[in-house]
């Protein structure tokens, strides 16, 4: 599946499989929540299609 994947998703499909996190707790990560000392990703935030072709916080 990862091979047959677009170039762009190439990071977020092995992150998302083997995290089991959603779509858009992954589009939803920031630097801070990934701690490299430990090797720890948190999960707190998610974001959501805006309907405008970009995205937002969920409500």
């Amino acid at each position: 599946v990862f091979d047959q994947a677009e170039p762009e998703l190439g990071c977020f499909l092995p992150l998302a499989a083997s995290t089991g996190a959603r779509r858009s707790q992954v589009c939803g990560l920031r630097w801070s929540d990934i701690d490299l000392g430990t090797g720890s990703l948190t999960f707190t935030r998610g974001v959501v299609d805006a309907g405008t072709g970009g995205v937002r916080p969920p409500s």
